[in-house]
């Protein structure tokens, strides 16, 4: 196309150095060639970053545009409807969305974080074998409290000869509780009381931590009490002066404890001289 014919059809969309002309030369497009985009208005970009004039439609698919190009007044560009973005604006504008989503998503997720900690954990687990406590924040395992030593290596130890004291966690406790009663620390109170047992019977220990394991498995410790109950109660074992738990020297005199030795046939041992 003549130069001089296509600075004649530019004087109308000559803006900030971007021209259209027609595809026929000297001729402008029709009516039905029009595109029927919403105004320029609509697109947040164009009519202020481009000084565009806002309200009428985009050009049609009849007209090619000029955009400038560096070191160079024009250059056409076939087959692209309307004003096109130059490179460098449409990186920023595509950057400073992403920014705007990152700063959202770390906002809401910061939001989140903080409320969890505030509200405190979501539930508590314990490990069969050891009686280690994990509390989950949103259903996440965040903190772990260690069974305290020599308790957690004794147990642990018993734990070998058992096919129930397994390495596995469980819920032992739902915050908010229901009751009350903390059951988390209910639990971990157990194992400690069963540790007890080890310095007078391994196997009334491992017995006692046995039937602690399946109580928690079976029922989350939301309910009732395990049956070796009657010999982790404060009527048996009773707490030091070191803060340990130790099984009371009248032990043997207790029904309930006696009756727990019978049914799972374990002689009561004589007491030490």
């Amino acid at each position: 196309m003549p130069s001089s014919l296509a600075n004649s059809h530019c004087s109308r969309t000559n803006v900030c150095g971007w021209r259209q002309v027609a595809d026929g030369i000297g001729v402008p497009p029709k009516a039905s060639q029009t595109s029927s985009h919403p105004p320029l208005s609509f697109v947040p970009f164009a009519s202020s970053w481009f000084n565009l004039p806002a309200g009428g439609p985009l050009p049609g698919p009849g007209v090619r545009h000029f955009r400038r190009v560096a070191g160079a007044e024009a250059r056409l560009c076939p087959g692209t409807v309307g004003y096109e973005i130059p490179s460098p604006v449409y990186n920023e504008v595509m950057w400073s969305s992403k920014r705007r989503i990152l700063l959202s998503t770390g906002l809401g997720i910061g939001l989140i974080v903080t409320w969890a900690i505030i509200s405190g954990p979501s539930s508590a687990d314990i490990r069969l074998d050891t009686g280690d406590l994990r509390y989950r924040y949103l259903g996440i395992p965040v903190v772990y409290e260690r069974m305290p030593e020599p308790q957690r290596s004794r147990l642990q130890s018993l734990a070998s000869q058992s096919s129930v004291l397994v390495d596995e966690w469980h819920q032992c406790a739902d915050f908010p509780l229901p009751t009350t009663n903390n059951t988390d620390g209910m639990c971990l109170s157990f194992y400690m009381r069963a540790d007890a047992w080890i310095d007078v019977d391994q196997n009334v220990a491992r017995l006692a931590l046995e039937d602690v394991a399946t109580y928690i498995r079976d029922t989350h410790a939301r309910e009732s009490l395990p049956h070796s109950f009657a010999l982790l109660n404060g009527f048996v074992i009773e707490l030091t002066d070191d803060h340990r738990y130790a099984v009371r020297s009248e032990w043997r005199e207790d029904e309930a404890v006696r009756t727990f030795f019978e049914s799972h046939g374990i002689p009561i041992p004589p007491p030490n001289p």
